[in-house]
């Protein structure tokens, strides 16, 4: 069996990770990161949706970039669709569909499970991608750097943002 060379991922995930790499003095990127390795093993849910989650993966994970490396939030990258669809859930009239009748089911728990647990899931969307650095800074943002200063807390961290800033 050959082993991979690189991430397994598609041009989208790839998209994204490179936006995010540019924020590595200020965060931590973890890209494919098994979902019950950010979200307690234990959190209540029920059984069917800790069998479809025990399967998922986060594309990436944002993470502070200093131990112990606590998450801030979690991306998926939907390429195929704009969260609900064409209005069936299973495409976005681009002429990409997928035959999966749970698509949206998943993504909803996926999301729900993780903000539920305080790891906000910011989904991106391929009619995104051109917006998505401004989508990046605004979750950086609003997930990390306002929390550490409001908490008065790391002020000298405000010197890693990048001048063009919101």
């Amino acid at each position: 069996m050959a082993l991979y060379k690189d991430l397994v991922l598609t041009n989208g995930e790839r998209q994204v990770l490179n936006i995010l790499e540019q924020y590595n003095g200020i965060i931590k990127v973890v890209p494919k990161i098994r979902f019950f390795d950010v979200i307690d093993w234990n959190s209540k849910m029920e059984y069917n949706e800790h069998l479809y989650l025990e399967k998922t993966h986060y594309d990436s994970m944002v993470c502070e970039n200093k131990t112990p490396y606590r998450f801030l939030f979690g991306i998926k990258y939907d390429g195929i669709g704009i969260g609900i669809g064409n209005g069936n859930g299973n495409g976005n009239g681009n002429g990409y569909t997928t035959s999966d009748k749970n698509r949206d089911w998943k993504l909803n728990l996926k999301k729900r499970i993780s903000e539920r647990e305080g790891c906000p899931l910011l989904v991106i969307h391929q009619s995104d991608l051109p917006n998505l650095d401004d989508m990046i800074k605004e979750q950086i943002f609003t997930t990390y750097w306002k929390t550490l200063c409001d908490n008065k807390k790391y002020l000298w961290c405000l010197e890693l943002l990048p001048i063009d800033w919101p």
